[in-house]
């Protein structure tokens, strides 16, 4: 979805984050979308044709309604704007370089109970010397004491198992090259990029893992589509939601920093109850995929029952 309205940009860079030139090529699905959660897909998809229905019929202020709940402030889409001008660069450098194979699409074919899929992979770089595949991250530096991402590590492996199905070549590497888009000199201490470009190391799967994760995703997202109502889809896990649990702080009064931090809430109250003046303080979970990286968060049953639950 991509519904995005003017918060404030010039016209020029709307009109750039607003030409989406993404294809998928021939593809059932795509490493992104097996990534994504089945039951965000299905809402997706829900919404999609509810405002098609609201709009080919006339029904303009249901259309409205809905269409204000899904739209996105044009700015969220900056950094992909960026990251859509290096993957056009590396474009450009692959033809200097006979050895690179750039921004091409690898296809392999995945057989479930509901029959045939196509996964389409789009590889950044292809070192066909080194036999590595290189992706490109416009990311922040967070990233680099927290690891490489699961969903990047499953993105990379799933390009690998396009590659191996379409040409045969078994890839030996797999590389993340991340381009820190907050990296600052004087902020290089402890565990931080030495640079503002990293090559970052990601595990390489056995072909008969990814093969079976795949599966695995493709039934799920299949299920999801062809289900009769969203009702009968299971809703994010914690893990797709990048849930982070309640935490609770034991405190004084005026305090700026917490005594101790616990992960449940009975330990805390015990602690407490042997401080003076200590008192404990809830620090609720968040659901950050869903509070700032969801285009229909705020029209899902799910992260509604969520927020309901804490809000009492």
């Amino acid at each position: 979805m991509n519904h995005l309205f003017n918060d404030g940009l010039p016209e020029a860079i709307l009109l750039a984050v607003s030409n989406d030139q993404y294809d998928p090529g021939e593809s059932d699905y795509t490493p992104s979308s097996l990534n994504s959660a089945a039951y965000q897909r299905r809402l997706e998809k829900d919404t999609e044709a509810q405002l098609k229905h609201f709009k080919d019929s006339n029904q303009l202020k249901q259309y409205s309604n809905l269409l204000r709940q899904v739209q996105q402030p044009a700015s969220k889409r900056i950094w992909a704007l960026l990251g859509s001008a290096v993957h056009y660069m590396i474009e450009l450098a692959g033809d200097k370089a006979e050895h690179l194979e750039c921004e091409h699409r690898f296809y392999g074919t995945i057989k479930t109970l509901f029959g045939d899929s196509k996964i389409g992979a789009q590889i950044d770089i292809l070192d066909t010397i080194n036999n590595a595949i290189f992706d490109m991250k416009v990311t922040s530096t967070y990233v680099f004491a927290g690891g490489i991402k699961p969903e990047w590590e499953a993105q990379l492996n799933v390009q690998r198992w396009c590659v191996w199905k379409e040409s045969g070549r078994v890839v030996d590497s797999l590389n993340i090259v991340a381009i820190w888009k907050d990296w600052s000199l004087s902020r290089k201490h402890g565990v931080y990029p030495d640079s503002q470009c990293s090559n970052l190391e990601v595990n390489v799967w056995p072909m008969y893992v990814t093969e079976a994760w795949i599966r695995e995703k493709v039934v799920e997202r299949e299920s999801a589509m062809q289900a009769d109502s969203l009702d009968e889809v299971t809703p994010c896990s914690d893990v797709e939601v990048w849930a982070k649990p309640t935490k609770y702080a034991v405190t004084k009064p005026g305090a700026s920093r917490a005594m101790k931090v616990f992960d449940v809430e009975t330990e805390a109250i015990e602690y407490s109850s042997t401080k003076a003046e200590a008192f404990v303080k809830t620090r609720p979970g968040a659901r950050t995929r869903c509070e700032g990286f969801c285009d229909v968060a705020y029209i899902c049953p799910a992260f509604n029952a969520h927020k309901k639950e804490y809000s009492e």
